[in-house]
This record gives C-alpha cells, structure tokens and sequence, in this order.
C-alpha cells in the first residue's frame, strides 16, 4: 500500500473514531472548504460533504467545478461534477492558466484541459504551451529542442534547427520564429512557406499569432516578415 493510500485510511479512520468536530472556514462559490484536525475537506452550499476533511490542503476552482488535493507532498485532481479523481500521474507541482493545468511529474511537464476534461500533452517535457487548442500544440523536450505534439497521433514533429520560439493557433498549423522571421513548418518538420501563404491571405495578407508563455504576440506579412 502506498503512502498516499496509508495516510487516506489513516486519517478516516481518525476522523471516525474521534468523532472531531468539523467547521466552515470559507465559501468559495458554491462550495465551502472546511476543516477538522487542521485537515480540510469540501461541503457543498446545502451541507453535503463532498471531500472528507482528511486532505493538507485544496485549491478549489469552483468557476470550473474542479479543485486540486495535497496530501504526502502530492496534488491529486478532483472533477467535483463527476465526484472523482481525475486519472492523472501524481503530482508534485502545477499551474493554473486560464481553463488548463500544467502538471509536474517525476517524469517532466505536461497539459491538462479543464475545458475539455482531457490530458493533451503527457507530462514527458521540460515545458507546454499554456493553451488548449488546435491540433498541434508545442512542447520543449528533454534535449532543450522544440517540437509540436500532434493530439491525434501522440507524435512529436521536431522543430527545424534554430527555432526560437514556437507560435499558437487555433488552426491545425505549426508556426515558428526562425531568425526573426515566422515560418511555418508540416508534418516532417520541414518548412512550407506554402501553408503560410495560404493561412495569411485567408486573414486580410496578415498572420497574427502569439506564445502565452512569454504573453507575445507576433503580426506578419505573406512571407513572414515580423512587421511590429
């Protein structure tokens, strides 16, 4: 049994022989964090407990119905619609951007969408994008490279030497900074100043696009030439 599991029946069982008295400490939404044992738990608005007060702590995230337990120096997610765990790696570190989580393993960084209620990059990387959509949605791998993780094959397509900077879209495209100009690049990770034409002209002759990581935004012409 793992430590994580001990420490659950440990603290129940606690809790159910002691009979420790339970109080609100604050409403967050239609939720209320309380406490016993200086162990926290979750209530609902009408009083129903929903989490036993048996966790360290829990980030609650009522605007999305999720909320994050700390138990054993771990972070487990919680779908308080579904009243479940959510079938992630442990944790032992996020971030919250918006509608997803980055999530920190042993193994690396990876995405999960609040949004969708799906794992979209496995936590296999030094860094995610922060964002959720599109097709191909880039990463920093081990060897400090850059790539796109597809979402519909779990391939990674490496970026081309001297990448920079990755760009998002909503579009099903890869877009890159290469010597300060923007390219884009298909499925073998070669350039194709083709599809960059195509997608700039089906936007008024401009490509806008933006890294949230870094909070950038980049405008260019037809042939990729940053113009701001």
């Amino acid at each position: 049994m793992s430590c994580f599991d001990k420490t659950i029946r440990m603290r129940s069982r606690r809790l159910e022989v002691e009979n420790s008295p339970c109080h609100d400490l604050e409403s967050i939404g239609n939720y209320v964090l309380v406490e016993s044992n200086n162990w926290k738990g979750l209530r609902n608005e009408s009083g129903m407990m929903l989490l036993t007060p048996i966790y360290d702590d829990i980030d609650v995230m009522a605007d999305i119905n999720m909320c994050i337990l700390k138990l054993c120096n771990t972070y487990i997610l919680y779908d308080l619609l579904s009243k479940s765990t959510v079938d992630l790696p442990l944790m032992n570190a996020y971030h919250r951007y918006g509608f997803v989580l980055e999530i920190m393993t042993e193994s690396g960084a990876g995405l999960y969408s609040c949004r969708l209620r799906k794992l979209l990059i496995p936590p296999h990387y030094i860094e995610t994008t922060h964002v959720d959509s599109g097709r191909y949605l880039w990463v920093k791998t081990e060897d400090e490279d850059f790539g796109f993780y597809d979402t519909e094959t779990s391939i990674v397509v490496k970026c081309p030497n001297g990448t920079n900077l990755c760009l998002e879209s909503d579009e099903d495209y890869m877009f890159v900074v290469v010597d300060n100009e923007v390219k884009c690049i298909n499925q073998s990770g070669i350039f194709d100043n083709s599809i960059l034409r195509r997608f700039a002209l089906g936007n008024g002759g401009r490509v806008k696009l933006c890294n949230h990581n870094l909070n950038r935004t980049i405008i260019a012409d037809i042939y990729g030439h940053i113009i701001n």
